[in-house]
């Protein structure tokens, strides 16, 4: 069977503490990331593994998202292994609560943050990004979407 690139297969647990960050496409995620993370801690974040590989980060392209997801992936996977880095955080939009659930099981995160941003200020941020400007309408439709399948869970910790 092949294995499903949005959900790997991690056998083993982080070797330290994770938190788990979603919300919708331009709700503030790196942001807050940027904002809470300490000196040398791992920061997995799908945008910039797609960034570090040399691509635009919010392309629409699908062999470059699907590399970034291997990448992902991997990284997600070496969180075992690792043993310099005091905590990670993982950066992914996750609107349903089962997912956030899954994911909080599968890496035994520590924290689940939901990072509530209202849709119209999705949209606002998305058109005042000149980084989005050829993917406006397509993140826009991501946000609605997000939107659409978002519901809660008991994991999560919102931020608004």
């Amino acid at each position: 069977m092949t294995p499903n690139i949005y959900w790997p297969e991690i056998y083993r647990s982080p070797a330290i503490p994770l938190t788990l960050v979603c919300g919708p496409p331009a709700g503030g995620k790196t942001t807050l990331v940027k904002s809470r993370k300490k000196r040398g801690d791992v920061v997995i974040d799908l945008d910039q593994i797609i960034e570090g590989l040399g691509n635009d980060p919010h392309t629409a392209s699908d062999e470059i998202r699907h590399e970034g997801l291997e990448e992902r992936n991997r990284r997600l996977a070496a969180l075992a292994d690792e043993r310099f880095a005091k905590h990670a955080w993982f950066v992914t939009s996750s609107a349903t609560g089962s997912a956030r659930e899954r994911w909080a099981r599968l890496l035994r995160s520590e924290e689940v943050i939901l990072v509530l941003t209202p849709k119209d200020e999705c949209y606002r941020r998305i058109s005042a990004d000149p980084s989005r400007r050829t993917v406006r309408q397509l993140q826009c439709k991501l946000v609605d979407k997000w939107w659409k399948s978002y519901y809660p869970s008991k994991l999560d910790k919102v931020i608004q």
